[in-house]
């Protein structure tokens, strides 16, 4: 045990900030969702489920499109538009970089705070 007691433990840190967890879970699925897109443009599988792809849509000239889930809601980032065209597939993994970057840097906070708080007077 001399080793354990050189060790600071502390409880597992839980926030109950619904904004600060939706856009931690963002940021993570986000990143997930990165590797996958390097992945699919190198032609190999992830290790997500088709489920789990937000890119798997393709408009009507056959471009790629892109959406964000909030809360498990696919988010309009324009009114009526909750969709961003990549166009060609290699594109995906700077787009969804870009959407990392702007996360980040506080350009959805607003679309965020929205969601989370919508989600949590739901759940009440």
């Amino acid at each position: 045990m001399p080793i354990l007691n050189q060790l600071k433990f502390t409880e597992q840190p839980s926030s109950n900030d619904p904004f600060a967890n939706a856009k931690e879970t963002l940021i993570k699925n986000l990143e997930a969702q990165l590797e996958a897109a390097k992945l699919m443009v190198e032609g190999k599988p992830s290790k997500l489920s088709e489920r789990q792809k937000w890119f798997n849509r393709r408009d009507a000239g056959g471009n790629l499109l892109f959406c964000i889930k909030i809360r498990n809601k696919v988010t309009e980032l324009q009114r009526g538009k909750p969709f961003i065209v990549v166009g060609d597939d290699k594109k995906l993994p700077s787009v969804v970089e870009k959407m990392i970057a702007a996360v980040n840097a506080g350009e959805l906070d607003t679309i965020i705070q929205n969601r989370a708080t919508e989600r949590s007077k739901a759940a009440n």
